[in-house]
């Protein structure tokens, strides 16, 4: 083994693992790299992230399959960069972004599709306003394959068309220009590409800004930072609740312009309190009934608990805009966003105040409300307000500008400070022998008497943080399982006896909160794995029964909701290890052939063989060790050589990005135990116990062993309980 050195460095909420150059191959006089951006927007469909680039006068377009820029759309058809004016931004474009209608092919290429991008007017502020085209805001539509411009909206302000929501039940997308005077929102045909009504907003709102489509209850949403304010985020802001249906009923045919032709009533206004929010700005729409409210901030700031809130839509019962939750110290967001796989919601606070002295993005579980950990992306107060999440590559977004290069995460990502980058994280979790949520994993073992224990280990070191007994179970009962599959971040024990019983019990460290009994299962039906198969941030119970087949038990917590068929498990195959991500990975016991299925609920979305492996070679774990948010693959051989494929799975790509070896192992001495990310560094480490029972761990960081630890001896009577790997 390798000798105990230094163990790993501590880890973030969301780690970095890729940072997105722009290159400088548009000849503006603000060409190339990140530096005044505005609204990004993620179609995981079409797995594609854009990004409103006012400095490269384009939309940039990345594959969030593999991170990497593929097109700037658009470019050069947007105002770019206007200093001249008097607020830049109101001059500038493109702005808010959108996609619409992507479609993609089996292979996941995309064959079409539109981005929807909002552009300035001229910034006229006396005479008759625009007059012409040029003049005036508009909404440009271009080709999400080849990024041509397909048409020109003229919106008839004087300043820009910002940002925007898609409502794809009635094929509408609904536009703001928050800087013109009244504000207004214009609504669009996106067939015909023409506007069908616009909406004239309360000339006091100090703008309008982030807009949604909530398809729960049908409706657009529009967060207003002041009603008849003075414009400082002093008085309360609320939310527009817009109906769509009423905007196709006005069939609105006038000449564009705030306030002119038939205009769609505003059904509800949510107004907040100053005491839970002020000056709300960004916006997302959580798991039922939940919309997040991201407030930027004013002189009431200390009042609110700087805080941003969760607001109920109605679409479940209860007051419709009524305050579910305040979520303290997550004030000045302009944009946030909700991540259904991890059910984290994300706000990219670029604003300061007493409590957020430089801009970040916060992390907020939407099951518990409870803060995870931030990450600084900027060195200075205000910049990084842009993000957005893929919850297919479990990617999230932040583009990071050249001004905040002194935070240096574009350089220490592979990218070049004084350029900026596009950051894409991971978040650090470790649901699976992760039993005190504290984003180390743990481990759990049982001797020969039955007796269970835990070590907790400590996040940033990976060291022992505490050791307890939990308590003592019949050896007829095995553990089959460890998952968090209540989404709250504390992975439970599923139990099962000799005679088919099935039993979970719900964690908090070494205290068990509760303990759920199934009943019976057939002894024909073992479970095979667990993962998160529907992407509802649950763990699930995959089983196999004698005869191949396989099932899915979906949970919500302890309670199965239902068991969905997948079918038959091909003949020579066996089930090898499954990870918390969803993915399968099978082994052919006659040919020596690896296959990966990424899973969406009980369906395999994509099925990819990655070719034959001697059978010599073993899968001893599954785990991400590169911490770009898909598992890799630990081999080991009968002569104890160890080997990692470093994998990209998703539901849009699997492959193998690269393999390395580690060397070699006596296997006559040293087993692999399990892995898992005992640091909580977000990347998986390796756990090794001997034949007398010494424990060590090897701390990865893709195919490099960075450090490593021995913890020390617990004799032959106990055992480490894995038997699933991250």
């Amino acid at each position: 083994m390798i000798a105990a050195t230094n163990p790993a460095s501590a880890g973030a909420g969301l780690v970095p693992h890729k940072a997105i150059s722009i290159p400088p191959n548009f000849t503006g006089t603000n060409a190339g790299g990140v530096s005044s951006f505005d609204i990004s927007f993620v179609d995981p469909g079409a797995h594609t992230y854009i990004l409103g680039d006012r400095t490269n006068n384009g939309v940039d377009v990345i594959d969030t399959r593999t991170d990497t820029l593929t097109m700037i759309a658009g470019q050069g058809v947007f105002k770019g960069v206007v200093a001249t004016c008097a607020v830049a931004n109101s001059c500038s474009g493109p702005n808010g972004v959108l996609i619409v209608n992507a479609t993609t092919d089996s292979s996941g290429n995309i064959t079409g599709g539109e981005i929807w991008a909002g552009d300035a007017g001229a910034g006229l502020t006396s005479g008759a306003g625009c007059v012409s085209a040029s003049q005036c805001s508009s909404v440009k539509v271009l080709s999400l394959v080849n990024g041509s411009l397909i048409a020109n909206i003229n919106t008839g302000g004087m300043f820009r068309a910002d940002e925007m929501c898609f409502d794809p039940i009635d094929n509408l997308v609904m536009a703001t220009n928050n800087a013109d005077t009244p504000p207004y929102a214009s609504i669009f045909d996106a067939t015909t590409k023409k506007i069908v009504a616009q909406i004239p907003w309360n000339a006091n709102t100090n703008g309008a800004e982030q807009c949604v489509y909530d398809s729960r209850t049908g409706l657009f949403y529009a967060t207003d930072p002041e009603l008849n304010g003075t414009g400082n985020n002093g008085a309360p802001g609320g939310i527009s609740v817009v109906d769509p249906k009423v905007a196709i009923a006005q069939n609105f045919t006038g000449t564009p312009g705030p306030g002119q032709g038939n205009t769609v009533p505003v059904v509800a206004t949510y107004v907040l309190p100053l005491t839970a929010c002020d000056g709300p700005q960004g916006m997302a729409v959580g798991p039922a009934p939940q919309l997040l409210v991201g407030c930027n901030g004013g002189p009431a700031s200390a009042q609110s608990g700087d805080a941003s809130v969760v607001i109920n839509d109605g679409s479940t019962g209860g007051t419709p805009g009524s305050v579910i939750a305040e979520l303290l110290n997550q004030d000045g967001p302009d944009m946030v966003d909700y991540n259904p796989s991890s059910r984290l919601y994300t706000l990219a606070k670029s604003t300061a105040s007493v409590t957020n002295l430089v801009g970040n993005i916060g992390m907020v579980s939407a099951i518990t409300f409870a803060a995870d950990t931030n990450i600084s992306t900027v060195a200075t107060s205000g910049g990084a307000h842009s993000v957005a999440s893929d919850p297919g590559s479990r990617s999230t977004f932040v583009p990071i500008p050249k001004a905040s290069a002194a935070s240096h995460l574009c350089s220490a990502n592979g990218g070049v400070d004084a350029n900026g980058c596009i950051l894409a994280l991971t978040r650090s979790i470790s649901n699976t022998h992760d039993l005190d949520a504290n984003t180390a994993s743990d481990v759990l073992f049982r001797d020969t008497s039955g007796n269970v224990a835990l070590w907790e280990m400590t996040l940033g070191t990976g060291a022992i943080k505490q050791s307890n007994l939990v308590g003592t179970v019949p050896l007829l009962w095995s553990i089959i399982g460890q998952r968090d599959f209540a989404g709250n971040g504390y992975s439970a024990v599923l139990w099962r006896d000799t005679s088919g019983d099935l039993s979970m019990w719900q964690m908090n460290g070494p205290a068990i909160q509760g303990i759920t009994s199934y009943g019976p299962v057939p002894t024909s039906f073992a479970v095979v794995g667990t993962g998160e198969y529907n992407a509802d941030g649950m763990g699930d119970i995959l089983w196999q029964d004698s005869q191949g087949n396989l099932s899915i038990s979906f949970m919500n917590g302890p309670q199965i909701t239902s068991t969905q068929s997948i079918g038959q498990l091909p003949s020579g195959w066996v089930i090898a290890q499954t990870d918390r991500r969803g993915a399968v990975f099978l082994r052919n016991t006659s040919t020596g052939d690896v296959a990966v299925w990424v899973m969406k609920g009980a369906t395999i979305v994509r099925a990819v063989d990655l070719g034959s492996v001697p059978l010599s070679w073993t899968i001893a774990g599954i785990g991400d060790f590169d911490g770009n948010g898909s598992s890799d693959i630990l081999w080991t051989d009968t002569t104890g050589d160890i080997a990692i494929w470093l994998m990209e799975t998703n539901p849009n790509l699997v492959q193998v990005l690269s393999a390395a070896g580690l060397g070699t192992v006596s296997p006559s001495r040293w087993s692999i135990a399990q892995t898992g990310d005992y640091s909580g560094d977000g990347k998986a480490d390796i756990l090794w116990i001997d034949n007398t029972g010494n424990v060590a761990a090897w701390f990865m960081n893709g195919t490099t062993v960075s450090s490593s630890v021995t913890y020390g001896n617990i004799g032959t009577s106990w055992t480490i309980q894995s038997l699933n790997s991250e």
